[in-house]
């Protein structure tokens, strides 16, 4: 029932701005001739070739360039931290440029191997897989049991310390002749 009738509020509030024309982004289109258009709030659907305006591409562009800039800085900071290349007289270049085709079908069916090992024991590299990832898991139940182990060794301590009190004031009421002499 509630639901209805905020399907109907939406359903309506749609319509009103579907006859307004949309907001003013969502408003203008790229007809079929190049043609920079303004929804009509029929049917517009056979006319449009792109829902882009050209500023919105251009904005885009914009935006991706940005975007590259900020990727090539990342990449140029990662060449100098770990010294990479660009040069192609790497040595995994000059390598691959030298490769036979004998050595490419002994290499092809390497990975052929590979894959059929990794299909065959799929279980069990998940098994270790999930293993590696329960480690964190583990490390916070050490910590727990080590905390509790500390508190046994405090409370250990504590009764120690009171047993000494206890042996130093039985030995205090303590005669010569052994007797227990107590005072009340």
């Amino acid at each position: 029932m509630i639901a209805n009738l905020y399907a109907d509020r939406i359903a309506e509030m749609n319509n009103n701005l579907a006859k307004a024309g949309g907001t003013e982004s969502g408003n203008k289109y790229i007809d079929k001739y190049g043609n920079v258009r303004t929804h009509t709030g029929g049917d517009d659907s056979a006319n449009v070739a792109s829902e882009y305006t050209s500023e919105e591409y251009q904005k885009s562009a914009e935006e991706a360039s940005l975007l590259g800039d900020e990727m090539r800085n990342t990449r140029d900071m990662l060449a100098r931290l770990y010294g990479w290349s660009d040069n192609s007289s790497s040595k995994a270049g000059s390598s691959i440029k030298s490769i036979t085709e004998e050595q490419s079908d002994l290499l092809i069916s390497y990975v052929n191997a590979m894959r059929l090992d990794l299909s065959v024991n799929r279980v069990k590299i998940q098994q270790i897989a999930d293993a590696v990832s329960a480690v964190p898991e583990l490390n916070n139940i050490a910590k727990s049991q080590l905390s509790q182990l500390q508190t046994l060794v405090n409370l250990a301590q504590y009764r120690n310390g009171k047993l000494d009190d206890m042996y130093s004031w039985m030995k205090s009421v303590t005669k010569e002749s052994g007797t227990k002499h107590l005072s009340v």
